[in-house]
């Protein structure tokens, strides 16, 4: 049987040979890189041998040997066992041209697993037809080459390649390993063969070589010399922008490479564009790519901006007037920026608000809203301040996309900082209720206009031009119980407005009184809570009031500490009841 074997791949040698022979003139490789995977068939390599071979085309499934390196399908001696003894074969490559490459490498899969030193494989080219082999590399050169220089068996008649088994020295591959190595010496050759040499002797066989994935490439280099440049391009409603934008992929940005392997061709990638809210324009993601005929290639990224987007800027509003009405309407300013904006509540996005004096940036005063496009200042301080309103409005915009080469709608937030410049700010005064105090919780016509106003606090802001408005009040001194009148037309002579009077009744203390004046509530001002100090056993109940005096909040226990999250920021009147008198305080909520 082991006869009729060998006689059976004699004949298999000679018939693929013949096959060669015939075939191959018209198969020469001249494009680059060449990779062949063997997963549709040879691929024009063909199997050549003197003796024997146990070379096979297929699906590995061996014991060690057990897959291929990509895909399917790899050449292996035996497919499904060892590899016969005295073999002395190989598998021959197309015929390559490298009269046009400048820098060609070789690469190939490789797994090895044969008695070392005495079977083994070796890689060798020939440039005369097939005349006369020389081995590709030496031991040490390349990557992953040869291993040895004392293969007994003599590969392609000489003894170095690589050799050894898993079982009998440790010295195999360990699996599939990429080996690589250059072939300079080719270069200029107008027709190379290469071919893989298995030799075995008749002692020991073993599984023997797996080969698969088998590549020539140029190992060059190919680089961007000048990087892609935004230009400036203008927005228009009518589209016509398109132009530049595809003008300006077409010519690649303005960039430019070189290549020392020859002809290059460019590609781009818009990967991303999107309408950037802080400067309002829109900004294109682009990847451009050079690549060479062997694969090699380089990249840059850069933003294009398309300018001239309708949207609101930051501007200075008014300087050194007065807004009468605390209610401030943002239209009035937003008109004078964009003359086809206007805002309302469904619209506005966000906002932020804050005073701004000598142009430090601080958070505003306590208590200002915002509804649709109108601000609601609190009753503050009188004093000029500079206000700083950060507008957000959402806007949809029609976008070229030159990936689909459509326009496409985009939604974005159309940001503007807005300020209104050295400002006094009038406030409306509301007819307050008269109060019933203990002596000594009202001393001054401080007291009194902490009534009216959320007096700015020291350690924050102050106003640039702080108005005394204590000088408004007649009497124009505290002394005790009765009424008490102030006229904001004195304190704002360009703004309308009503006097206001409230009546103050002081009464003599009970004990309960003296009690409850010994109590007292912190902090003042508070965010969330404030506390009471103080013995609160005599407390019945409190009652907090607006200062208009409408009665909001009733506490009967747990009165140490009052949660007031819920209350807006303002000026609140704490009443703590006893069974026969009562104090209040006033307090103020940030």
């Amino acid at each position: 049987m082991k006869v009729c074997a060998i006689n059976l791949y004699k004949y298999i040698g000679v018939f693929t040979l013949l096959f060669f022979i015939g075939t191959s003139i018209n198969a020469q490789i001249t494009s680059y890189p060449y990779v062949e995977d063997f997963e549709s068939g040879a691929g024009g390599w063909t199997l050549n041998f003197s003796n024997t071979s146990s070379w096979q085309l297929g699906t590995p499934a061996s014991a060690i040997i057990n897959s291929a390196a990509s895909g399917n399908n790899s050449w292996v001696t035996n497919l499904t066992g060892t590899y016969f003894p005295d073999e002395d074969g190989y598998l021959l490559s197309p015929e390559f041209d490298f009269a046009i490459i400048s820098n060609p490498y070789v690469e190939f899969s490789l797994w090895w697993n044969s008695e070392g030193d005495w079977d083994g494989a070796v890689l060798q080219s020939s440039t005369d037809n097939q005349s006369s082999w020389q081995n590709v590399g030496t031991v040490g050169s390349g990557t992953n080459w040869f291993n040895t220089i004392e293969i007994a068996s003599y590969p392609g008649g000489q003894p170095e390649g690589w050799s050894g088994s898993e079982s009998l020295d440790g010295n195999d591959s360990g699996g599939w390993l990429t080996v690589s190595q250059d072939v300079f010496h080719l270069i200029g050759e107008t027709s190379v063969y290469f071919r893989l040499v298995f030799a075995s002797d008749n002692i020991i066989q073993d599984e023997g070589i797996g080969f698969d994935l088998f590549k020539v490439y140029n190992n060059c280099s190919v680089s961007i010399t000048n990087s892609p440049q935004d230009i400036p391009i203008q927005y228009d409603s009518a589209g016509n922008y398109k132009t530049d934008i595809d003008e300006w992929l077409a010519n690649n940005g303005g960039a430019e490479a070189s290549s020392d392997c020859g002809e290059i061709t460019w590609s781009y990638n818009v990967f991303e564009f999107f309408i950037q809210s802080n400067t309002n324009r829109i900004v294109y993601g682009v990847q451009f790519i050079v690549t060479d005929v062997f694969g090699n290639s380089d990249s840059r990224v850069l933003d294009l901006t398309v300018d001239g987007l309708n949207h609101f800027s930051d501007d200075i509003y008014g300087t050194g007037d007065t807004i009468c009405d605390d209610i401030f309407d943002l239209n009035t300013v937003i008109t004078n920026i964009d003359a086809t904006a206007s805002l309302n509540a469904s619209d506005i996005a966000s906002f932020s608000f804050s005073r701004i004096p000598n142009g430090e940036f601080n958070e505003g005063p306590s208590g200002t809203s915002f509804t649709g496009s109108k601000v609601d200042f609190p009753d503050t301080g009188a004093g000029s301040y500079s206000y700083l309103f950060k507008v957000s409005v959402e806007k949809t915009l029609t976008v070229y996309n030159p990936t689909s080469g459509n326009f496409e709608e985009e939604t974005f937030d159309d940001e503007a900082n807005i300020t209104l410049n050295d400002k006094t700010v009038a406030f409306e005064t509301e007819e307050l209720n008269d109060i019933t105090i203990s002596p000594g919780d009202i001393t001054s016509t401080q007291d009194l206009t902490d009534l009216l106003v959320i007096t700015p606090d020291p350690n924050v802001l102050l106003p640039q031009n702080l108005i005394d408005l204590n000088q408004y009040w007649t009497p124009s001194v505290y002394s005790g119980s009765g009424t008490y009148t102030f006229d904001p037309t004195n304190a704002f002579p360009d703004c309308p407005s009503n006097a206001v009077s409230i009546t103050i009744t002081e009464e003599t203390l009970s004990l309960e009184d003296n009690q409850l004046l010994k109590l007292s509530i912190f902090p003042n001002p508070t965010d969330d809570n404030f506390f009471i100090k103080g013995n609160t056993q005599i407390i019945k109940d409190i009652q907090i009031f607006t200062i208009t005096g409408q009665h909001i909040l009733n506490i009967e226990k747990d009165f140490r500490k009052i949660k007031i999250q819920s209350l807006e920021s303002g000026v609140y009147f704490v009443k703590l009841n006893a069974e026969n008198a009562s104090r209040t305080i006033k307090l103020i909520k940030n």
